[in-house]
Parts: C-alpha cells; sequence; structure tokens
C-alpha cells in the first residue's frame, strides 16, 4: 500500500492478502494522511471520512446508475447481466427508485417484522439442532447462510425447495461486483442472470398472496412496473438479502468470540460490532452534476467510491474508534448506508442479529472458533471464507 499524499494518490491492490485480512489498518492511514485519494486500481476518487461519506450518501447531487462491479470489463456481452444492473432499483433514482421500491418496502417494515421473531427463533433452533449432535460446524455455511436464505425466501414467497437453486444463482452474479472478477467469472454471472431472469416468472406464479414477488407480479400486470423491472427487483431482494445478511451474522459472531463475549448481549453489541465489521465495505455513487466535494472536482457523471467501513472507524466522530464499546451513543454507523438507499432490508438483518445471536451462545454455551478464521477475497464484500467453530 502506497499514499502520496501530495498527489492525493493511492496505489494499493484490493486483492492484496495483507489488506484482505485486514482492511482497518489501511483505513486508518488513510484516515489520517489522505481522506479523500484517487485509488490508481479503481480509477476514481474515494473518500473515507464519516463527514464526506455520510454527506454524498444523502446528497441530491449525487446518484446510482447501472454499475458493473469494480472496474473490470468483460471482453464479451453481457446482455442479461446488464438488464438486471439496469432495471434494478438498487442502481434507479428519483421516482422510479421510488415506485419500484415502494412495491415490497412494506414487507421489510420493522413493525411488521416485530411478528417474525418468533420464525427466526423457531428456524435457529432447527439448525441448531442439526449442528449440536456434531459438535462442530461451519457456522456460515450451517447456520448463517440457511437462516439468511429461509427467512427471505419466505418474506419473498419462494418454495423451499428452490432455495438451493436460488441461492446459488444468486450467489454466482454477485462475483461480478468483486475485485477478483475475471472474463470467465463475468460470463459465469451472465449464464446465471440469464438462469435466473427466466425462472422469476414461474417463482412469482406460485408465490402466496402479499409476498414480495406476489407484489411485485401484481404491479407487472397492472402495468405499473415492466417485466424487466419485475425480474430485476426479485433478483436483487432474493440476492442481496442473504449474501450480506449471512457475513454480516458471521462478522459479529466472530468479533464477539474474539472478546470472549457470550452473554450479555444487546442491540448495542450488535451495532458496535457492524460498525467495526460490516460487510459492505464499499459503495460507489456517480455525480449527476458538476461539483466540489471534499476538495475534489468532480465532472457530471464522475464516478466516487465511498469507504463505508473506514467512515465508521473515522476518529473525527467517533471516539476511540476501534475500540469495542457497546454502550457508544450515538451510533450512527454506516453499515447499512444512507439517504434515500439506505438498506432495505436492514430492520431484518438487526432482527435476526438480535435474536439468532443470543440463542446461538445459549444453545451452544461452549462455543469457540476452532481455528483462525481467514478473510475471503471477496472485496468488496468483507468476511471469512467460513467460520469453524466448535463446543
Amino acid at each position: 500500500m502506497q499514499i502520496d499524499s501530495k498527489s492525493r494518490t493511492l496505489d494499493l491492490d484490493p486483492r492484496d492478502p495483507a489488506f484482505v485480512q485486514n482492511p482497518a489498518a489501511a483505513y486508518a492511514r488513510l484516515l489520517a494522511d489522505c481522506p479523500a485519494f484517487y485509488w490508481r486500481q479503481r480509477r476514481q476518487w474515494c473518500f473515507a471520512d464519516f463527514a464526506t461519506v455520510n454527506a454524498i450518501l444523502r446528497s441530491r447531487r449525487f446518484g446510482r446508475k447501472a454499475d458493473g462491479g469494480f472496474g473490470f470489463c468483460p471482453a464479451r456481452p453481457t446482455p442479461a447481466f446488464d438488464q438486471f444492473s439496469a432495471h434494478s432499483f438498487f442502481e434507479r433514482e428519483g421516482p422510479d427508485h421510488a415506485r419500484l421500491r415502494g412495491l415490497v418496502a412494506p414487507l421489510f417494515h420493522k413493525r411488521l417484522l416485530r411478528g417474525r421473531a418468533a420464525e427466526v427463533a423457531r428456524l435457529a433452533h432447527e439448525l441448531i439442532d442439526r449442528m449440536a449432535a456434531q459438535g462442530q460446524a461451519d457456522l456460515l455455511a450451517d447456520f448463517a447462510t440457511p437462516l439468511s436464505v429461509l427467512s427471505i425466501f419466505d418474506i419473498m414467497g419462494v418454495e423451499a425447495r428452490h432455495g438451493q437453486t436460488v441461492a446459488a444463482l444468486g450467489h454466482r452474479m454477485v462475483r461480478r461486483y468483486l475485485a477478483c472478477c475475471d472474463e470467465a467469472m463475468a460470463q459465469d454471472a451472465e449464464q446465471a442472470a440469464a438462469e435466473f431472469a427466466r425462472l422469476i416468472p414461474k417463482l412469482a406464479l406460485a408465490a402466496p398472496a402479499e409476498s414480495g414477488l406476489a407484489r411485485l407480479r401484481a404491479a407487472q400486470e397492472t402495468g405499473t412496473i415492466s417485466a424487466s423491472d419485475m425480474a430485476a427487483s426479485a433478483m436483487l431482494l432474493l440476492t442481496a438479502g442473504h449474501e450480506a445478511l449471512a457475513l454480516a451474522f458471521v462478522n459479529v459472531v466472530r468479533l464477539l468470540l474474539g472478546r470472549g463475549i457470550r452473554q450479555g448481549i444487546t442491540p448495542g453489541h450488535v451495532e458496535e460490532a457492524l460498525r467495526l465489521a460490516p460487510p459492505m465495505q464499499l459503495f460507489t455513487r456517480h455525480a449527476l452534476r458538476d461539483v466540489t466535494v471534499g476538495g475534489v472536482t468532480l465532472k457530471a457523471g464522475d464516478s466516487v467510491g465511498l469507504l463505508l467501513a473506514a467512515a465508521n472507524l473515522d476518529p473525527q466522530r467517533f471516539a476511540h474508534p476501534h475500540a469495542f464499546n457497546p454502550a457508544r451513543t450515538p451510533n450512527p454507523h454506516l453499515a447499512f448506508s444512507a439517504g434515500v438507499h439506505f438498506c432495505l432490508g436492514a430492520p431484518l438483518a438487526r432482527l435476526h442479529l438480535q435474536t439468532a445471536i443470543p440463542l446461538l451462545f445459549q444453545r451452544l454455551p461452549g462455543l469457540r472458533l476452532a481455528a483462525p478464521a481467514a478473510m475471503a477475497d471477496l472485496y468488496h464484500l468483507h468476511g471469512p471464507q467460513q467460520l469453524a467453530v466448535i463446543w
């Protein structure tokens, strides 16, 4: 990692093993020496300080648009993936974003989700029952991922028998956005996007009334949204709804176990762990007009990288930012982003973490790491390859 403070340039391979395993060390240096910088490998200006990142996320001078990922441009066309990216409400702005997000937002309202706590606990008990007799498990594969998949699929109305197929398609698509993406991965993501788009209408026909897929199908049938909008929104929710949640779960558990915390877990413990170990490290925004921010002059259309995980460690916003303080108040971390694109699934994620983690420690009081957890090469996501535990 090389920082040229004079030219405000960062030379850092996001796949560098040291960075993959401990990005917080790099973020601390950037915050101290050069919080606004041009990241050569991303070919864009990036911001690390809380004030600027938070301001851009909330600013109407910046927005989202279809983004192919970490800068890799495939040699062969990827029309199915491009269609998904262009029509996903994650990449839309203004009335289009509000209309598409509004169709499914009620399903994720925290008041409605409170009634799901019992279902989350039931699913958690079932998964722990399966693990209990073994004495060891990969908490990512055996607990966090199936819990996340079963929960989001229930909300969206996907029959359990399709779970593995849908989860695998989403996982293949997500790899298109990672720093490790190459031509083979891009084409595999393209194939997955095409298969996923063909599957969505079939899943929607079988979805129960008032589920997410049923709502999207009804909107398409009345002409409120297009078939492409319907498919892309469903694919987004079914993929993002479990990939990031599963990583958040194991990140929080890993952090708590590393500090010997197994009892008395409060929402404050969860929020502080999310601040220190968010599953999403970076978001992209695009300048909608010429603008100067953080001392950087941008042209309309320029993209910027917003380092959410670095902003969560900014000493200008968080006293003793690397310390774990579950009593930290307020704790306005950006693990779920901010502004109009604030994570739709944040209430569901908090419900999962606050319900299932205490239950896991209660059922398996001797739970501990079987080995140090190696972080996976997933940037801009962040989480372990697996979380091997014993009890």
